[in-house]
């Protein structure tokens, strides 16, 4: 498998994340730190990107699916319901 080094526009651009968002988020442990280039550049790694999208993606998920207010507001039929 090929290592691919990302810069900040394509990580932007992936995460729909502005550069001070993905910085604040850095700092708060909640997106994948970036790793040094060299002097001031930096570059996150494709696959933790990719995981943080996926991650991101499966939370969204299992949030939505506890949350159905249509199903919670319906009559269980295993409690006798209407015939």
């Amino acid at each position: 498998m090929t290592t691919r080094i990302i810069r900040l526009p394509e990580v932007k651009a992936r995460t729909g994340q502005s550069r001070s968002t993905i910085y604040e988020r850095i700092r708060q442990g909640l997106f994948p730190a970036g790793i040094s280039l060299g002097g001031r550049c930096i570059g996150w790694l494709e696959s933790d990107i990719d995981e943080w999208i996926a991650a991101c993606i499966e939370k969204t998920r299992d949030r939505k699916a506890g949350q159905d207010p249509i199903a919670a507001k319906r009559p269980s039929t295993s409690q006798g319901g209407r015939s």
